[in-house]
This record gives C-alpha cells, sequence and structure tokens, in this order.
C-alpha cells in the first residue's frame, strides 16, 4: 500500500474533512485514524471501503498504489499507468460473506470463481494470485486476533497432506455446508483424523475424519487482512 497514508491526508484536505470526521465515520478513535495517515497502521478492508466511498467510490487500487497528489481523484480507474509487477502486488479472488453460499455449492466451477470481486494487495512473498483466495470471516469464534470482517488469504492444501507439520497453524475448512476458520490442535497420521480448535475459547473443539471425506476442501490460511492487531 505504496500511498494509502499519503493518499488519505491529500484526499482528506481536499474534502475539508477533518480527521475526527472521519474517525467518526468509520466508527473508530481519532488516534486509531491518525495511524492510519502516519503509515502506522493499515485500515481494515472494509474500512476501505467506506473511506473510497467517501472520495467518490475511487478505484481502491489509484487508492492504495497511485500518488493522487499528481492526478485528480478518481480518474484513473481504467488507467493502465502502473503495472501489478512494478508496485510488487498480486490480485486475488475474495469469498465475501454474501457469495458464501454460492461458493459452497459451486466450489469445484472454475467459472463460478473467476466471476468473484478481487482485491489487489502486496505481494508478500504470496506468489501468483491464482493460487489464492480471501475469505470474509463471519462470527466470533477466532477472537481476539480474528474478528468478523477480516479477510483470511488462504491457499489451497492438499487433503491427503499429512498434518502433522502444521499444529498451532490456521486453516479454513470447506465442509461442503459452511466455511469455517479454525486453528488445527493436533493429527493423527495413522488414522488420518484432525481436531480443529477456536481461539474463543467458548467454543469446541471440531473433530475432522478425512478419511470419511468430512471436508470438501481445505485452505491454509496465509495472512490475516483488516486486523487490527
Amino acid at each position: 500500500m505504496k500511498y494509502l497514508a499519503q493518499n488519505l491526508r491529500y484526499l482528506r484536505k481536499q474534502k475539508k474533512f477533518n480527521q475526527s470526521n472521519l474517525a467518526d465515520r468509520l466508527g473508530i478513535t481519532t488516534t486509531a485514524y491518525g495511524a492510519y495517515e502516519r503509515g502506522e497502521n493499515s485500515p481494515p478492508l472494509e474500512k476501505i471501503e467506506v473511506l473510497r466511498e467517501l472520495y467518490n467510490n475511487i478505484n481502491i487500487d489509484d487508492l492504495m498504489y497511485k500518488d493522487l497528489s499528481n492526478d485528480a481523484p478518481g480518474q484513473s480507474s481504467n488507467s493502465k499507468e502502473y503495472d501489478l509487477e512494478d508496485i510488487d502486488a498480486v490480485q486475488i479472488k475474495v469469498v465475501s460473506y454474501r457469495v458464501q453460499a454460492g461458493y459452497l455449492t459451486n466450489f469445484e466451477n472454475l467459472d463460478f470463481r473467476e466471476e468473484l470481486e478481487a482485491i489487489t494487495i502486496p505481494r508478500f512473498g504470496f506468489g501468483r494470485g491464482k493460487d489464492l483466495l480471501a475469505f470474509e470471516v463471519v462470527g466470533d469464534s477466532m477472537l481476539p486476533r480474528i474478528e468478523q470482517g477480516d479477510f483470511v488469504i488462504c491457499r489451497k492444501f492438499p487433503l491427503e497432506s499429512n498434518l502433522s507439520f502444521y499444529i498451532n497453524k490456521k486453516f479454513v475448512i470447506n465442509t461442503g455446508n459452511e466455511l469455517l476458520v479454525k486453528r488445527l490442535k493436533s493429527f493423527d497420521a495413522t488414522n488420518n483424523k484432525a481436531v480443529f480448535s477456536s481461539d474463543n475459547p467458548m467454543y469446541d473443539d471440531i473433530p475432522i475424519n478425512f478419511a470419511n471425506n468430512d471436508v470438501a476442501e481445505l485452505w491454509k490460511v496465509e495472512r490475516i487482512w483488516g486486523a487490527e492487531a
């Protein structure tokens, strides 16, 4: 997000907003908003969406990766004045809450996946975006680290893998009926059985028997996008 902090300052002054106005609109403190403009913290994706709507639905890539002080805001949504490789960024398809039911039905349909919206984020060593998906988190089972509305950026994980090496790692589990974000608690390689847990102690552990095809897909969480902490 090379220019995000700089652009937030620039756009706010153009609109003659003050930081308190924007903090109220975002539901955060003025101090927290100020950290966005200083580049000390990055806004969660849902707050970036609110901000770009306030600025005439400015293109999200322009907001993050283009110096808007050198151009009229929002005028370059169709221009290709920068290249994703030049800014070391990657586009990732997003399974938001509103499309999760459709995803559960169509997760094997590549055409459906191609129609998903995408976000552009710094590459972070991710490699190719087509190997990744971002899932919107629903519920509070992974509090306090992952909040509802955050996105977890994941890489597809083979179901036949020996998960013994991934204890305590976070995964998205597609059971065919729902998408669960959980942490691997234990794995029995002999019987191909796993136990996944929530970070929120109010939730019970979930046993998964891979031998019985309890899981349709498994995605390993590589990054949390939007977490404040």
